[in-house]
């Protein structure tokens, strides 16, 4: 018997935010079609009103909604992402989007601490620590887990001093905040090559509610990540971590490319599942 004989496949889904090219009913039919288990929604793709129509037609598919974000999802602005520009702006959006993304069920929502721009360390992180706070109680009034992605990168730049660029760190903030009730997104391109991350992914894999599975490798555009398994990150060894830990989560595909956005659609999604797939085969 090998060492994977016996142990349940990995649970499947793809983040509409990767998916530029479709509408929200084109998501549902071919990604369950490619055999995925679960789509991340993003409220941005529901478009204005008409949810009942949506959470209905979601019913009928089959799938769970996954690691779902607000269409603002930085509690501080982003270099791509800037509006609205007033924190409180940006968190009142948060707070309602979660609440009009609980009637699909997700696993979770989740949002970014955003980047400090010109504004101190400390400032920067009492912003943000004061908006999940008020996040946090907005997730938990409608019964949703709220998830925090740490992000180092921009654009394949490295974000000068983000408020979090560890697991460790990210969990911290939660602390801080005062939440015990919440989990972390973990994505391959921005946390491969941070300090002690394989050491993380297994001591906190309860705690991580997805890994947003791509793969890094040096960027020749603003959007060029790789399928997993397809750059420089080992994916193969950070899915064994994971597993090691008990990880129960999603491992979510979230491949950003200007390239690979060429396919059509069904062929993007294709990949995407098969890739995830033999990294999860090959883990060690």
């Amino acid at each position: 018997m090998t060492a994977l004989e016996g142990l349940a496949a990995p649970r499947l889904s793809i983040c509409q935010l990767c998916l530029p090219q479709t509408t929200f009913s084109e998501d549902l039919r071919l990604a369950a079609e490619v055999g995925y288990a679960g789509v991340s929604i993003d409220e941005g793709k529901l478009g204005p009103g008409h949810d009942a129509a949506k959470l209905d037609e979601f019913a009928r598919s089959g799938l769970l909604a996954a690691v779902c974000c607000p269409a603002v999802w930085s509690i501080l602005p982003l270099t791509n992402f800037r509006e609205p520009r007033e924190p409180a702006a940006r968190i009142a959006a948060i707070c309602a989007g979660i609440k009009r993304l609980a009637p699909f069920a997700p696993t979770t929502v989740f949002c970014a601490t955003g980047s400090r721009g010109d504004r101190s360390d400390r400032e920067a992180r009492g912003i943000v620590i004061e908006g999940l706070k008020r996040i946090c109680a907005a997730a938990d009034e409608v019964g949703v887990l709220l998830s925090l992605e740490p992000m180092t990168r921009e654009s394949g730049v490295m974000i000068d001093g983000p408020i979090v660029a560890t697991i460790e760190e990210a969990l911290g903030l939660f602390a801080d905040a005062g939440s015990e009730r919440s989990g972390l997104v973990v994505d391959v391109w921005h946390l491969w090559d941070s300090p002690r991350f394989l050491e993380s992914l297994t001591k906190r894999a309860g705690r991580i509610t997805a890994l947003q599975a791509n793969d890094y490798r040096e960027p020749r555009s603003a959007r060029d990540r790789s399928m997993p398994g397809d750059g420089t990150s080992d994916v193969p060894r950070i899915f064994g971590a994971l597993e090691r830990g008990g990880f129960r989560g999603w491992y979510d595909l979230e491949v950003f490319s200007d390239e690979l956005w060429q396919l059509p659609p069904r062929e993007f999604m294709s990949r995407g599942a098969k890739a995830m797939r033999d990294c999860w085969r090959r883990q060690y």
